[in-house]
């Protein structure tokens, strides 16, 4: 059979924080008047300071329950109360219903793991009938204490009397005096307040005729005063009718007036209005079932709560998921169990509390450990959580797992270096190879020439034309490698740089002057941009679609005009001729590598500098395309960073 000693064990082995900042939030929340004082008296103290004396000291009253000394520790604290030793706190200033508030909230936090600690209904009801007769015990000594402070208080018995009245009817609670038979003797203003009768309608009248009281669970009427008669003091919450037929709940403690001789000679009654606050307490308690039912359903995400030292106070079922604990498992441990050993060894996690601590929001991703000691990528936001007054209360850390996106992006990265090596390669092998074929070029070339030279006169007309095509075909080839050359340069790295097109553009025209002169080419330049780019390979782009325009030029006079302008972060080029055009399913095939839409001997050439173009534009992150229409002529499009250095 669990006992209240065990779970006391429990309580401040387990959940001893929890508890005491709880504790220490309520007691705060309900506004209790020696609450109020010794948070004055201790004003130079933080938030996080008065928790830490929380803890100290709800760990104490944990041990003593342990220990069965609670009693004997109460009884010491009443005597500090007697010696008038409180700091900042006279004795005077406390009153009944102060000590009654303080171990209401005790109570209440006290009964929050009991759940969690046995499932077993007796074992559960016995713990809180103990807990129950000890704050029954200790509130009866207290008031009793209390009063006798009070009469200590001054030496003249009429000076006395009237330091009490005036306790009595300016207190802030309805404190209610009856006979053994429930006749109201007395009944101060805020009684007056709360249920409405002045004093002279209900005195000397019986209490539960005036007012209609109804016992909230687990507690009723024949309950309350059987634990009255046994312990000679009763408190809980209770449901009462005001005068206009108002309901309300009051947190109500009762217990016996004894005259010298300790005989009973009535009731005392202690009321306070809670019902606000119990609206309130509900309200949040809705608000946080929702809060955590929305949080807990969420698979993807492990949402998880920390303290202000990375202990673990919430758990959902996306943190079970993807790191493998189950609540129970985790709550009140170090977030740090999801480390790698040797992230723990640098310090790694609480150097990421200290950053989330320093920032209101704190971004991190590494690899994390579950369960069963597999490795995950983890991308990681730690969010401070902080109370109405701005002050860090700890907290919220949400995770994902990326492992198949860090996977993917490595295998990406591996594919990568692959193509890149491959590239090297391809590259490197076009430049040899086609370097090693430009010497049996111009020996077959050379030969040729010598056999037309020497046997010229020996020879019939075919073979002179087979000589030229010959001699023609080498010529081709080696344009031909020489174009391949040029293409496998464009992959080489850039050598950027800002680049005046202005400028440049003068040294194309002049490089183009005897192509331009003879095709009697009218050229229009607009007010180029500076761009940051490649200048060679940039020139080659504008040198090649210019020699395009001059080539494919129609019967009409030519005209070529090159003008740019900026939109959304970048340059768009345009070089419009008027010359033969090109057939719309031709716009795409044209780019592609020694792609030619007319015949050599009409067109010469290796239809390799379209391609060039299009390397050289994707090479500075731009793209490149064509609009037009035949016998109209052809309009280039490309575009280029507008952002330069």
């Amino acid at each position: 059979m669990k006992t209240l000693k065990q779970y006391s064990t429990y309580l401040r082995e387990n959940q001893l924080k929890v508890l005491a900042e709880e504790n220490y939030r309520l007691a705060v929340a309900m506004n209790i008047p020696l609450v109020n004082l010794m948070l004055k008296s201790m004003g130079h103290l933080s938030d996080e300071q008065m928790i830490e004396l929380s803890i100290k000291s709800f760990g104490d009253f944990l041990l003593s329950l342990e220990e069965g000394t609670a009693l004997q520790r109460a009884k010491a604290s009443m005597e500090l109360w007697e010696a008038d030793k409180l700091p900042g706190i006279r004795k005077q200033d406390i009153l009944p219903s102060d000590i009654i508030l303080i171990y209401a909230c005790q109570k209440k936090v006290l009964y929050k793991f009991l759940p969690v600690f046995t499932e077993n209904a007796a074992e559960a009801t016995s713990i809180m009938q103990e807990l129950e007769d000890f704050y029954t015990r200790v509130q009866d000594d207290g008031i009793q204490m209390l009063f006798k402070i009070q009469k200590q208080t001054d030496t003249a018995l009429k000076e006395r009397e009237e330091q009490l009245q005036t306790i009595f009817s300016n207190a802030p609670d309805a404190i209610i005096a009856c006979d053994l038979n429930l006749t109201v003797t007395e009944w101060n203003k805020a009684a007056e307040q709360l249920y409405g009768y002045k004093a002279e309608d209900i005195l000397g009248k019986n209490i539960e005729e005036m007012i209609h009281s109804e016992h909230i669970p687990p507690f009723t009427k024949e309950k309350a005063r059987e634990q009255m008669e046994k312990t000679g003091s009763w408190s809980g919450e209770i449901i009462q009718t005001t005068k206009d037929q108002k309901k309300f709940i009051i947190l109500s403690s009762n217990s016996f007036l004894k005259n010298a001789t300790g005989k009973p000679v009535g009731y005392l009654g202690v009321n306070r209005d809670v019902t606000e606050m119990r609206k309130i307490e509900e309200e949040l308690h809705e608000s946080e079932k929702r809060y955590h039912l929305l949080v807990n359903e969420v698979e993807d995400y492990a949402i998880i709560t920390l303290d202000l030292r990375g202990n673990i106070i919430t758990w959902n079922k996306g943190a079970e998921k993807i790191k493998g604990y189950k609540e129970e498992e985790v709550i009140g441990k170090s977030f740090s169990i999801f480390y790698t050993r040797e992230d723990i060894e640098k310090g790694i996690p609480q150097q990421n509390l200290e950053e989330a601590r320093k920032e209101k929001k704190h971004t991190y991703s590494g690899w994390r450990v579950r369960k069963d000691k597999s490795l995950f990528w983890a991308d990681v936001v730690i969010t401070q959580l902080a109370d109405d007054k701005g002050n860090l209360r700890g907290f919220v850390k949400i995770t994902r797992d990326l492992s198949e996106r860090r996977k993917a992006e490595e295998e990406i990265i591996k594919k990568t270096e692959e193509l890149k090596r491959s590239n090297e390669e391809l590259e490197q092998f076009a430049y040899v190879a086609s370097h090693d074929l430009q010497e049996p070029l111009r020996m077959v070339t050379s030969y040729v020439q010598l056999l037309a030279k020497r046997y010229k006169d020996k020879l019939d007309g075919d073979a002179i034309d087979f000589i030229d095509f010959a001699v023609d075909g080498a010529n081709r080839m080696r344009t031909l490698i020489y174009s391949i050359l040029e293409f496998s340069r464009i992959n080489k790295t850039l050598t950027p740089s800002n680049v005046d097109l202005n400028e440049r553009l003068e040294g194309i025209i002049k490089d183009l002057g005897f192509a331009i002169h003879e095709s009697g080419a009218k050229i229009t330049i607009g007010d180029l941009p500076v761009v940051y780019g490649d200048p060679v390979l940039l020139g080659q782009l504008f040198f090649n679609l210019l020699a395009n325009a001059i080539k494919f030029r129609s019967e009409r006079p030519l005209e070529i005009s090159i003008t740019a302008k900026k939109t959304n972060g970048e340059y768009l080029f345009a070089v419009k001729d008027n010359g033969i055009g090109i057939r719309k399913e031709y716009s795409e095939k044209i780019f592609a590598i020694f792609q030619k839409l007319h015949t050599i001997d009409k067109y010469p050439g290796t239809g390799i500098g379209l391609s060039i173009c299009k390397k050289i534009v994707e090479r500075h992150g731009g793209k490149i395309w064509v609009e037009s229409e035949i016998d109209k002529g052809s309009v280039f499009y490309f575009t280029i960073s507008s952002v330069f250095k």
